[in-house]
């Protein structure tokens, strides 16, 4: 379900924060590490993009998916799969991946 803001632009009407940190008992906004020019935030993803963070936080990852219906058939025939999505990962991370807790 889709809530629309003030300005009539779709709004997800339930938002997920995934991380590895089980202390977390209050999300307060800061500034990416990565890009210091970014105002304060706190940064939370939508169901339809979730899994895309269900990974440990540093950890190289690759998903490919089709966007719509239409682009279904060329994805299961150029990656010979009927799965909804492929997620990778390098090697390296595979032993962390299946023991991190998200």
């Amino acid at each position: 379900m889709t809530d629309v803001d003030e300005h009539g632009r779709p709004q997800p009407s339930v938002l997920y924060h995934f991380s590895e940190d089980p202390n977390i008992v209050r999300f307060v906004p800061h500034v990416p590490r990565t890009n210091l020019s970014q105002p304060p935030a706190v940064w939370a993803i939508d169901r339809k993009h979730a899994p895309l963070y269900w990974f440990p936080r540093d950890c190289p990852r690759i998903a490919v998916y089709p966007f719509h219906e239409g682009q279904r058939a060329e994805f299961e025939a150029r990656f010979a799969t009927s799965a909804l999505r492929i997620h990778a990962i390098e090697s390296e991370w595979l032993e962390r991946m299946r023991s991190v807790k998200i």
